[in-house]
C-alpha cells in the first residue's frame, strides 16, 4: 500500500527524470514514498528531541555536507542542484521532503532533507549496497569526525549549538543530521497538538451524534 493510499493524497513533485530502476516498486513515486519513514509529528518529535539526551562534544561542528540548517530550498539547491522528488507532507502542515541521490566513489546514497516552513531541519543520509568493508569504512569515518560509535552502541552526539548527529543501522546504514534550534521542536509540537485537539473535539461530536439514536 503506498503512502497515499494511508494518508490521501499527497502533493508530489518529481524534478528530473531518470532511467533508475526502481526495484519492487512501480514508480519512482511509491519508491521515495516508501523512504519517507518520519511522517507524523510524533515521528518528527521523537527525533527533534534527541538533543536533550545526547552526548556533547563541543570539539565538533554538525552539519550535513557543511550547509547550515535553517536555509531554504532555494540556498540548498544552490548547493546540491535539483533534487530528484519533492513530497509534501499532508500529515503535518509546511513538512516539506526533498530526495537527493548521491555516488561518492563506489558508494551509492539517497538523502532526504527536511524542511519545516522553508527551513531546513534534518537530513537523512542512508547508504545503499554496501559490503561488510564499505560498511566498516563508513562507521571509522564518522566515529573519527564525530566520537560516534558504531551500531547497535550508537548514541547521539550533539556540538555546541545542540546539532545532533546520529548513526542508525536498520534496512540501510543511516546517518541523520538533526537542527539543535528549539523552534523546530517547538512548532510541531504545536501543530501536534492541534491535531490531537481536532481529533478530540470531532470524537466527541460524532459520540454525542450517535447517542441521539442510541
Amino acid at each position: 500500500m503506498s503512502f497515499r493510499n494511508l494518508f490521501g493524497k499527497a502533493k508530489n513533485r518529481s524534478t528530473s527524470t531518470s532511467g533508475y530502476a526502481y526495484d519492487r516498486y512501480d514508480n519512482r513515486e511509491d519508491y521515495y514514498q516508501n523512504l519517507l519513514t518520519e511522517r507524523s509529528g510524533e515521528a518528527l518529535l521523537h527525533w527533534l528531541a534527541l538533543k536533550h539526551q545526547a552526548i556533547s562534544n563541543t570539539r565538533v561542528e554538525v552539519s550535513f555536507r557543511n550547509i547550515e540548517f535553517c536555509c531554504s530550498p532555494q540556498q540548498m539547491r544552490k548547493q546540491l542542484g535539483k533534487p530528484r522528488f519533492i513530497i509534501d507532507n499532508p500529515t503535518v502542515i509546511s513538512h516539506e521532503i526533498h530526495f537527493y541521490r548521491f555516488r561518492i566513489s563506489n558508494l551509492q546514497s539517497v538523502v532526504a532533507l527536511h524542511f519545516l516552513d522553508k527551513q531546513f531541519f534534518m537530513a537523512n543520509h542512508s547508504f545503499r549496497q554496501l559490503t561488510s568493508e564499505n560498511y566498516q569504512q563508513i562507521v571509522e569515518a564518522l566515529t573519527m569526525k564525530y566520537g560516534l560509535l558504531p551500531p547497535p552502541e550508537s548514541v547521539a552526539i550533539k556540538d555546541q549549538r545542540s546539532n545532533v548527529v546520529l548513526m542508525t543501522d536498520g534496512l540501510y546504514l543511516t546517518v541523520k543530521y538533526i537542527s539543535g534550534h528549539p523552534s523546530f521542536e517547538e512548532r510541531i509540537q504545536a501543530l501536534t497538538d492541534e491535531k490531537t485537539q481536532r481529533q478530540q473535539r470531532q470524537h466527541a461530536r460524532q459520540i454525542a451524534f450517535l447517542s441521539d439514536f442510541l
